[in-house]
């Protein structure tokens, strides 16, 4: 998966395009208990995310894999992509 669009959501959410034209929603809760992800609690943290594509990160350290995202995601639109 191919992350195209990134917002921060309500929450600790993130509402995550990929490239093939799917809309969801990522929960980053479940992560805030690891060590590299507990300045993400602040949510002045949480939203200085930076989209690299295949991974989000955010200038603590912590990072989330697309594949990750991809496999823990819920999809709530799918847009055909038209090329």
């Amino acid at each position: 998966m191919k992350i195209t669009a990134l917002k921060a959501g309500k929450d600790w959410q993130l509402i995550i395009t990929a490239e093939d034209g799917r809309v969801g929603c990522f929960d980053v809760m479940p992560y805030l208990k690891d060590p590299k992800f507990i300045p993400l609690r602040a949510r002045q943290q949480f939203i200085k995310f930076i989209n690299g594509g295949s991974f989000i990160k955010w200038p603590c350290g912590a990072n989330l894999p697309a594949d990750i995202i991809e496999a823990r995601w819920r999809v709530f639109e799918a847009k055909p992509v038209t090329i």
